[in-house]
């Protein structure tokens, strides 16, 4: 059993005491059982959520295959909103009933004794892919209309059109879930809104930007003094990449830090990658929603360590404004092509990353400064195998 500090101790207490009051929790005699811990909650320093250390379960669980939504995709999903809600259920993951007969494999041991959720705890590996699948077949109405989105127990309710309809929406929605038996946690809901906070983004109508609170994590992030801080905060950033421009070049020296047969050396060459990241992805940048009907622009640049591209649209001021950024670093194959061929598989991968968005397009317009490419995909004879293979992407 975890040794737990003492106010811990005590937040274990009231938990229990309160599971077991509202008939969420069980005593048991359970011949397995798993450590109960508390962790912090989201981003904050002083919240805890508690948490199950359900790893040894976990290790003979079978995968729950359910798929949830991409959030690049659900983002995409809520260009040209009039209005915007989001949802957020309160008790999360405890909304779904445990199968009877099964609740002695989920048993958690603490210093009051072994007791078994009767509620799905946070922390089986399957528990993500139950929530989505849960949410999917009691909305999926919602869904296939088109004005609902969420992924676990966030959603959002976009209406195109007036504000009575944006009732309605917010009204059938919330008629859902009382049927349901659900209640949402009322701090995190907002109605009537033209931009709102959603899975680390802001989002309007016309396009998305960073959180100003995950920005100034970023901004106050520490020097690493580990591989696994450089993993942490390469994990961190790696979310908003679609925001930095030659991200995976700028942070080479970071990735080759975390290589297994690399010692962990902080020198000045790290810390100008690590301060460089912080300075790109705390800039204001703001990514607008594709237009389909209007032409894209691609601008992209390959170097010896690898490529970068970036997808654009004018908006309706007639300003070029960026939709995406990519970046990828060569590996030992691809670091030594030619200067030419390096040029024109950047231009592969990027059509190939941004295929979802170009399918379909009218007209694609590509800027690069290296001459060879305007000519490359026109001969008639290629001169290497894979050119051939590029030039069918």
């Amino acid at each position: 059993m975890f040794k737990l500090p003492a106010y811990q101790r005590k937040l274990v207490e009231d938990y229990i005491g309160e599971k077991l009051q509202n008939g969420k929790l069980r005593p048991s005699n359970s011949p397995i059982s798993s450590n109960l811990f508390f962790v912090p909650k989201g981003d904050s320093t002083t919240e805890l959520r508690p948490c199950v250390d359900y790893r040894g379960l976990n290790e003979c669980t079978k995968d729950d295959r359910y798929p949830l939504p991409p959030i690049s995709e659900l983002i995409q999903q809520l260009v040209g909103g009039d209005w915007y809600a989001k949802l957020d259920w309160r008790w999360a993951y405890n909304n779904l009933r445990i199968k009877a007969s099964s609740e002695w494999k989920f048993a958690i041991k603490c210093h009051l004794g072994l007791f078994e959720p009767l509620v799905m705890p946070f922390g089986p590996k399957q528990a993500p892919s139950h929530m989505q699948c849960y949410v999917t077949e009691n909305c999926k109405d919602f869904i296939r209309e088109g004005w609902l989105f969420n992924i676990l127990d966030d959603f959002v309710i976009k209406t195109v059109g007036d504000i009575e309809k944006h009732k309605d929406h917010i009204r059938r929605y919330l008629q859902r879930i009382y049927d349901l038996g659900v209640f949402i946690k009322e701090s995190k809901c907002l109605f009537f809104e033209k931009e709102i906070p959603f899975v680390g983004f802001m989002v309007n109508k016309y396009g998305y930007w960073k959180q100003p609170e995950k920005v100034k994590a970023i901004k106050e992030w520490g020097t690493p003094r580990s591989v696994k801080d450089v993993r942490s905060f390469m994990g961190y950033v790696n979310f908003y990449r679609p925001f930095a421009k030659n991200l995976s070049t700028m942070a080479k020296p970071l990735f080759d830090l975390t290589q297994k047969s690399t010692k962990f050396t902080w020198t000045e060459k790290e810390q100008t990658a690590f301060q460089n990241i912080k300075d790109t992805l705390t800039n204001d940048v703001f990514l607008m929603f594709p237009k389909p009907n209007q032409p894209y622009i691609i601008h992209f640049d390959s170097s010896d360590l690898g490529t970068g591209a970036v997808l654009s649209q004018y908006d309706d001021q007639g300003r070029l404004r960026p939709i995406e950024y990519y970046s990828k670093k060569w590996n030992s194959a691809e670091f030594n092509y030619s200067t030419p061929d390096k040029e024109l598989f950047g231009l592969v991968l990027a059509l190939k990353y941004w295929y979802p968005i170009l399918f379909g397009a009218e007209k694609i317009l590509v800027y690069t400064d290296h001459k060879s490419i305007r000519t490359e995909f026109s001969k008639t004879q290629m001169v290497k195998p894979r050119h051939v293979r590029w030039s069918l992407v």
